[in-house]
């Protein structure tokens, strides 16, 4: 065979394999939208947002309502610290309508792994748990209820050898809890916990970022603002009742009137911050809600946080997160910060629409430079839950990304918010060495 025909035809084979993939995704987009269908009806035509509020609650980030451009395809590439894509496992923990504190919703969990002891694994989680008051106004209060699985290893082999998805995790309630008990907290709570190993003092502690949410009922608007905890992470693993609460509240991470904002906005809102620590002990928090991303540094937990970079990367016009930008968590690599993010962009052609999650990768030399960044999403919304609840098309993650050795192998566990309303898990294996711990 000629050296033209050869070429001919691997120019051929290469265009029927990339027609091939488009054509799967296609069918895999269409299958999950008609499952959509069935179960809960046809979606109506998304103009500023598929939101289930009647009126956008202050709690809720302005970009979702606004209108926005079509998506594009983009190619798909899958981070490098992932083995395999995604299972979605399905709704693993529901609100309980006999217990106020979660009768509303429950959603949108930090989660860790600890050793038992033994040489097994237990999980620890995190979840805002939202009850039912201030209907039409700041719809529900929240506070911070920790769970723990002690069987999650167990629940990973069986969902991946069997498929067995019942009581995954099965996780209990501790009476372990962070409740609203300061100025910044009232009414709304505390919202979308978040967390990180630090060292402090040579010692590992778990650093908690959460959203306190203050309304006030006399001007009925609200404020969002990023606030601090601490605790000692060998006290917090082993936490059991009847032990003294080892959380401390740090307060908030920008008191009133520190941030520089546009005049038209609320100049102490802030929301949503994903901490790492470098070498030097300095940490650094990706934070915010909306079209672009800011990025602050403080030499303790405690601050003080001064933001050194008001737009790290912004929403992208034809992208996944065209509208909204939210930070998940991050961790370092080497020289390099990964960090995971959400996004929010409406339905089109090639994307169904919707928050979805993807990541941006910075450099310990310039934390605030992009290096790479996902051009389409390794998680987004396909499934019923994710596409009904208190907010529609809603798959959110938080710090809920914990690695559990399985069978042999490691994976990583995902567990999301789903429609603001309830918690999913999904899994996918892990490459050994790389990616979040």
């Amino acid at each position: 065979m000629t050296h033209w025909r050869l070429g001919t035809v691997v120019v051929f084979l290469a265009c029927v394999a990339s027609a091939t993939a488009a054509s799967r995704n296609r069918a895999h987009l269409k299958a999950a939208r008609s499952r959509i269908t069935e179960e809960v009806g046809p979606r109506t035509k998304r103009a500023a947002s598929s939101k289930a509020f009647a009126v956008r609650p202050a709690n809720q980030p302005a970009a979702r309502f606004r209108g926005l451009p079509p998506t594009a395809a983009h190619a798909y590439a899958r981070p490098d610290w992932l083995g395999g894509e995604f299972q979605k496992i399905g709704v693993v923990i529901r609100p309980d309508a006999s217990k106020a504190s979660m009768a509303r919703a429950v959603y949108n969990p930090a989660v860790m792994a600890i050793e038992d002891g033994r040489g097994g694994q237990e999980l620890l989680m995190a979840v805002r748990a939202e009850d039912n008051a201030g209907a039409g106004k700041w719809f529900g209060t929240s506070r911070l209820l920790f769970m723990r699985s002690r069987g999650i290893q167990k629940s990973v082999v069986d969902f991946l050898s069997r498929g067995h998805r019942a009581h995954f995790g099965d996780f209990q309630e501790t009476s372990l809890k962070m409740e609203p008990t300061e100025w910044y907290e009232k009414n709304g709570g505390l919202e979308d916990p978040r967390w990180s190993t630090i060292q402090v003092d040579g010692r590992d502690h778990v650093f908690i970022t959460y959203t306190a949410y203050e309304f006030d009922e006399a001007t009925n608007a609200g404020t969002a603002r990023i606030a601090l905890a601490l605790a000692d992470k060998r006290a917090l693993a082993t936490w059991r009742p009847g032990a003294s609460n080892p959380i401390r509240k740090l307060g908030l991470m920008f008191p009133d009137g520190t941030l520089k904002r546009p005049a038209s906005a609320n100049p102490n809102w802030s929301k949503s911050a994903a901490v790492v620590q470098l070498p030097s002990g300095e940490l650094l928090a990706y934070y915010g809600d909306d079209r672009a991303l800011h990025l602050a540094r403080a030499p303790r937990p405690e601050g003080p946080w001064v933001t050194v970079n008001d737009a790290v990367f912004e929403s992208r016009p034809t992208f996944f997160d065209a509208g909204l930008i939210e930070p998940a968590f991050a961790w370092l690599d080497g020289n390099r910060i990964h960090l995971v993010y959400n996004g929010d962009a409406p339905p089109g052609p090639h994307f169904p629409g919707g928050y979805s999650i993807g990541e941006a990768v910075t450099t310990l030399d310039n934390p605030a430079q992009v290096e790479s960044r996902s051009k389409s999403p390794f998680l987004f919304v396909t499934e019923p839950h994710e596409r009904k609840g208190q907010v529609d098309d809603v798959i959110f993650l938080a710090s809920g990304m914990a690695r559990i050795r399985a069978g042999g192998d490691e994976v990583l566990l995902a567990f999301t918010g789903a429609g603001d309303s309830v918690i999913t898990a999904q899994v996918a294996k892990a490459r050994r060495g790389v990616g979040p711990r």
